[in-house]
């Protein structure tokens, strides 16, 4: 068994498309769970690893300081808000790429970086 692990997905009612409209908001939910060792405590901080042009708001985590998962099955559903310039969007990248940072307590009570999963979704603007 890995004591660290975790899972990437999108919820099955959750498209791997990002619908983008010029002066719109757009959301996605994720879905990590920790498939590690039950006693193991993991925080999952989630990053938009793509660069979107400088017209764009932000990106906006429901939780930014991450998302706690108590030990082995334990889940959450992460949203990211992405809000597009008005006008042209001609300069939309093609792809999001999501980074989960899962970090635990090692036997020193240090926290460090223990799983890194990536997922990529398809824009359609």
């Amino acid at each position: 068994m890995v004591e660290h692990g975790i899972f990437l997905s999108l919820p099955s009612n959750q498209p791997d498309i990002v619908l983008i409209a010029p002066g719109q908001v757009s959301s996605v939910e994720f879905m990590v769970e920790h498939t590690g060792d039950a006693a193991i405590e993991m925080n999952v901080v989630f990053e938009l690893f793509t660069t979107l042009p400088s017209t764009w708001s932000d990106p906006v985590w429901d939780q930014p300081a991450g998302y706690s998962l108590s030990g082995g099955g334990d889940f959450a559903r992460p949203i990211l808000s992405v809000e597009a310039p008005d006008g042209d969007l001609s300069t939309a990248p093609a792809t999001l790429e999501i980074w989960a940072h899962a970090y635990a307590e090692n036997d020193e009570g240090v926290t460090e970086e223990v799983n890194v999963e990536k997922i990529v979704l398809d824009i359609l603007t």
